[in-house]
C-alpha cells in the first residue's frame, strides 16, 4: 500500500511497543518454537513480528510499502521478508502454522479479500490458525484520520466472512473485540 510509505515516520512516532502483542502470541501459544509463522502486512516488524522472533524460530514476513521494507530489514536482518502485494502473493512456497495479518485485511478491496482470505486458508496447515482485524459489520470507507493520508477501509463483515472460511475449509474460532475498540477474528484451518 503506497500510502504507508508515506505514513512510515508518522506511524513510527505513534506505534505503540505493545499493541497487538499479547492476542498474536495468545494465538500462537499452542504451537512448538518450531512452527511456522508469517507475518502480512509487517511494516516495520515493530512490535509484533520481533515478537514473533522472540518465541519462534521460523518468521516470515510480508508488506506491500517499499520503504517499510526498508525499515523492516534494519529492525529485524535475520528475518526473511518480500515486499510484495498479498494479492497473488507465493507465500514462500510453503504452508504455515500460525499467520498474522493485524491491520491489513481491512485495508483490501471487497474482490481482493474474497481471494487473498482463501489464499492463506491454502497456506494454512491442518490445525493451523490466522489472526486478521477487520469490522463485525460489512462497510466501506476512506478515512483521512491519519495524518492527512486517505486511507480505504473494508469489511465483509462476520458473516460473510464465516461463509468464506467454511467454503474452504476453515472457521471463525471466535471474534472480539481488543482494549483499543478494533475487532479481530481468529480462524482455524480443520
Amino acid at each position: 500500500m503506497t500510502q504507508y510509505d508515506l505514513l512510515l515516520p508518522y506511524l513510527e512516532q505513534i506505534r505503540s511497543e505493545v499493541i497487538g502483542v499479547p492476542d498474536v502470541l495468545d494465538i500462537a501459544q499452542r504451537y512448538p518454537s518450531t512452527a511456522m509463522v508469517l507475518d502480512i502486512g509487517c511494516g516495520t516488524g515493530i512490535p509484533i513480528t520481533r515478537a514473533l522472533t522472540e518465541r519462534f524460530q521460523n518468521v516470515y514476513a510480508v508488506d506491500s510499502s517499499v520503504e517499510m521494507v526498508k525499515r523492516f530489514r534494519e529492525n529485524l536482518p535475520d528475518v526473511p521478508v518480500t515486499c510484495t502485494s498479498i494479492d497473488g502473493f507465493d507465500f514462500f512456497g510453503t504452508t504455515f502454522d500460525v499467520i498474522v495479518a493485524w491491520g491489513i485485511i481491512f485495508h483490501l478491496p471487497f474482490d481482493v479479500q474474497e481471494r487473498v482470505l482463501p489464499a492463506i486458508v491454502q497456506h494454512m496447515r491442518p490445525g493451523g490458525r490466522c489472526i486478521f482485524t477487520s469490522a463485525r459489520m460489512r462497510n466501506h470507507h476512506v478515512s483521512d484520520a491519519m495524518n492527512g493520508v486517505e486511507v480505504p477501509y473494508y469489511s465483509l463483515g462476520y458473516g460473510e466472512y464465516s461463509k468464506l472460511f467454511i467454503a474452504h475449509g476453515a472457521i471463525v474460532e471466535r471474534m472480539y473485540d481488543d482494549v483499543y475498540g478494533n475487532t479481530h477474528y481468529v480462524v482455524t484451518r480443520g
